[in-house]
């Protein structure tokens, strides 16, 4: 079992309440917990032991996404 198959949506959000993460990524410009792709994965964008990446800046550059912390490309 990879890391990918254990760190499912359903464990993250045993922990996290979504609709608080939702509420909390409310940007100007977007939520991207809120977003045109529906739910997904949490692991996506967020790992926990290498730098987290945010999967909307494929296509999308937000001012909020400058704004991250060191733990994100």
């Amino acid at each position: 079992l990879n890391r990918r198959e254990f760190v499912t949506r359903e464990f993250c959000l045993s922990c996290h309440d979504f609709e608080k993460v939702k509420s909390a990524t409310n940007f100007e410009e977007s939520n991207p917990h809120d977003n045109h792709n529906g739910d997904q994965e949490c692991n996506l964008c967020h790992n926990m032991h290498r730098e987290s990446q945010v999967m909307c800046a494929q296509c999308h550059q937000f001012e909020w996404m400058d704004d991250l912390g060191k733990g994100w490309k």
